[in-house]
């Protein structure tokens, strides 16, 4: 723990001295935009591949120069592109993720690699699978421990047809400390961790009943200790402590219901959470309850949670979510953005206090990034 937070101090004073990228996944194309530290104009790159579903797009922190894009063309079908000069143009992968058995719906999370490795990618895929690229991003591999896991497996063979298209591989978690450390999360599987490179996995569903980790959304570790971990599944917002064997529910004392697609930790703060509760009813709504949106902030580790509307419509608009759109910049004064798939980006720089729109008329928002560019 002590390594990375001399990182993070030691590159605060550089990232509140940057520009910030905030990159965009639409249904229609990528978008990049960006701003300096006070977050009060934001400039326009893009869009990319227009017409395109873009369900990812990320920069590489290590080098805060490659961004890749999960993508489906047309032309390329479902792959990951490249650029090197921030869109001016975009390379496919020569060998994309690819399922020997079934064809891919879409790739949906793309993470960097360990600091020790640059080049180094790792993807998760809908239906679940598990890649690495050692070139940058070129080709991709299938991870074989992944593959050879009976249980996780098992798990993904036995869901129905109906339900493949909902398989998603959602995260990706590398510890800083130790690139043979990496846990991941599987809508219908949960929660699995490997210490040995992928080779082998065991679950870390624990405590947590069937269907609970069968509808994991959305799984993250915090920035100042890797071994603190949050998930919001169709459950509630629950957090353990490696080590533990028990998840703790620390969403059920939030009054409007704690069902979501996706959470936020501030990087400053261990203690402070943030969650988009949505309606959970039986005919699946997923919208803000009420059609007043609000984010909900615990600064107690989920003992206490309290509202925050400022600057939200006050009714009739229907926000949606989905589990990579809240996001939350690395800055001393940390930004909070929020992404719906009405097409509008929403922007908080004072932790959720209040809150002001920033983009609108977007299409349909599948995932928010940050970037830093250091000039």
């Amino acid at each position: 723990m002590n390594q990375v937070v001399e990182k993070k101090q030691a590159l605060d004073t550089k990232k509140d001295q940057s520009e910030i990228l905030l990159l965009v996944s639409t249904s229609k194309g990528g978008f990049i935009y960006y701003s300096n530290p006070e977050r009060l104009v934001w400039e326009i790159n893009g869009p990319h591949l227009l017409g395109s579903i873009i369900h990812h797009m990320i920069l590489d922190y290590r080098t805060n120069k490659t961004i890749l894009m999960a993508a489906k063309t047309r032309e390329h079908g479902v792959t990951i592109f490249r650029t090197t000069n921030f869109g001016k143009t975009w390379i496919p992968a020569i060998q994309p993720p690819q399922n020997k058995d079934i064809d891919l719906a879409h790739i949906f999370r793309i993470t960097p690699g360990h600091d020790s490795e640059p080049g180094v990618w790792y993807a998760g895929t809908s239906p679940q699978g598990l890649y690495r690229s050692a070139d940058d991003g070129a080709t991709w591999n299938s991870i074989k421990g992944f593959d050879n896991n009976s249980v996780i497996q098992s798990v993904i063979k036995n869901q129905s047809k109906e339900l493949l298209k909902y398989q998603k591989l959602h995260s990706i978690l590398i510890n800083p400390d130790n690139k043979e450390h990496i846990i991941i999360g599987m809508a219908h599987g949960g929660v699995f961790e490997s210490k040995d490179y992928g080779e082998t996995w065991s679950s870390l569903n624990h405590n947590l009943s069937n269907n609970d980790r069968q509808n994991s959304y959305c799984l993250l570790s915090h920035p100042l200790d890797c071994n603190l971990l949050f998930q919001q599944n169709q459950a509630g917002i629950y957090k353990i402590n490696l080590g533990d064997k028990k998840w703790e529910h620390i969403g059920k004392t939030l009054d409007i219901g704690d069902v979501g697609f996706s959470l936020c930790l501030d990087p400053n703060d261990m203690n402070k959470i943030w969650a988009f509760p949505m309606e959970g009813t039986d005919i699946w709504s997923r919208v803000c309850s009420n059609g007043q949106p609000a984010v909900y902030c615990s600064q107690n580790s989920g003992k206490s949670w309290y509202r925050q509307d400022i600057g939200f419509p006050i009714w009739n608009a229907w926000f949606t979510v989905l589990s990579r759109c809240m996001v939350v910049d690395n800055l001393k004064n940390a930004g909070l953005y929020l992404g719906t798939t009405s097409g509008s980006v929403w922007l908080s720089n004072n932790g959720g206090n209040s809150w002001r729109q920033i983009l609108a008329h977007l299409p349909k928002i599948y995932s928010l990034e940050i970037g830093y560019v250091n000039h």
